[in-house]
């Protein structure tokens, strides 16, 4: 099939069909001449990539080099806190069959708080996820606020673990168990929020190096 376009931009479209061609051919004659187009292919519809800043605005996401992160005083806050929550839930996990006996349980009791501890670490994995992204879609609250959080429950936690009563080392057994878990759900999409994503991995790493 030939296509010929004859005069200007606006003037009528005469077609030619040559039913003995095998290839489709574009041409366009104008008032100054006759040139050559390349084969028609169709139209795509180009889409621009956009990325969002760390506020969840749409914008250009600033990335952090892992040398420009370990500059900043947010950068050494995390690491501090992280070092403060996780090293607090780990001494738990390690003495808490201690503790049992400390506070005057039986022996039997320290299968039920390991697996008390066990089952709030997972939940409070399940919901730091869940509560961060609602908090920040709905509400704009950033991650950095939910870590916060975090911190908040685990001293309360430590706080009632100290009073060596039977009462505060149950509630404060479920309180170490969810903050320790939420810990490690909230601070990967805080890093990425804070730092970006292009050194992301090398970033995460080096915070948790001393874990």
């Amino acid at each position: 099939t030939i296509v010929t376009y004859t005069g200007t931009r606006n003037d009528e479209l005469l077609e030619n069909v040559d039913t003995d061609s095998d290839t489709d051919v574009v041409t366009a004659e104008t008032g100054t001449g006759t040139d050559d187009l390349a084969l028609a292919e169709p139209l795509l519809d180009s889409t621009m990539e956009t990325s969002h800043s760390s506020e969840g605005d749409e914008g250009h996401l600033v990335h952090f080099t892992l040398l420009e992160a370990i500059q900043t005083s947010l950068f050494w806050f995390l690491v501090v806190s992280l070092l403060t929550v996780v090293g607090s839930g780990l001494m738990l996990i390690v003495n808490l069959g201690q503790l049992v006996f400390v506070v005057g349980l039986e022996k039997n009791h320290k299968i039920m708080y390991v697996t008390l501890l066990s089952l709030f670490n997972c939940i409070g994995r399940l919901l730091m996820g869940a509560l961060s992204d609602f908090f920040f879609l709905r509400f704009k609250i950033k991650r950095l606020w939910m870590f916060a959080a975090t911190l908040f429950l685990m001293s309360c936690a430590m706080i009632l673990v100290s009073t060596g009563s039977e009462d505060g080392l149950f509630l404060g057994t479920v309180m170490v168990g969810t903050a320790y878990g939420a810990v490690f759900t909230c601070m990967p999409p805080l890093i990425s929020e804070e730092f970006g994503l292009k050194h992301f991995s090398a970033i995460t790493c080096t915070m948790h190096v001393r874990i």
